[in-house]
């Protein structure tokens, strides 16, 4: 993972699990800027509301999205994520969270949408 210009999205309504991979992403890259989001409508509003266009060839995000908020809300977030101009969406890697392994809810996921990067099992 690249540690320069790169910020790090935690969508995860556990504050301990957030509170933990900030501080594993702390330990690891200290370059990288952490932003930590219990409910999707906040995460939405800031890639709705981000200048994107002004950081396109200098910034990176990843979204750690966790499978297993309330489930409309990891949904929302996908729909939502589909419907960003190809050149913002391009700027982010989102990749799948959770602390159990449900291998067919994952795999159905992953398949619907190929925006997802991976998945990665909790606890880091």
């Amino acid at each position: 993972m690249e540690t320069q210009n790169t910020t790090v999205l935690v969508i995860d309504d556990s504050v301990m699990d957030s509170f933990i991979i900030k501080k594993l992403l702390l330990l690891k890259h200290p370059n990288i800027t952490t932003l930590t989001f219990e409910n999707v409508a906040r995460a939405i509003d800031f890639v709705k509301y981000i200048d994107f266009k002004s950081m396109i060839d200098t910034q990176r995000f990843v979204i750690l999205l966790d499978l297993h908020i309330p489930p409309e809300w990891t949904w929302n977030f996908l729909e939502f994520f589909e419907q960003l101009p190809l050149d913002q969406q391009s700027m982010y890697d989102i990749y799948l969270t959770s602390s159990s392994l449900d291998t067919d809810l994952v795999k159905k996921i992953m398949k619907r949408y190929n925006i997802i990067k991976n998945f990665i099992l909790k606890p880091f």
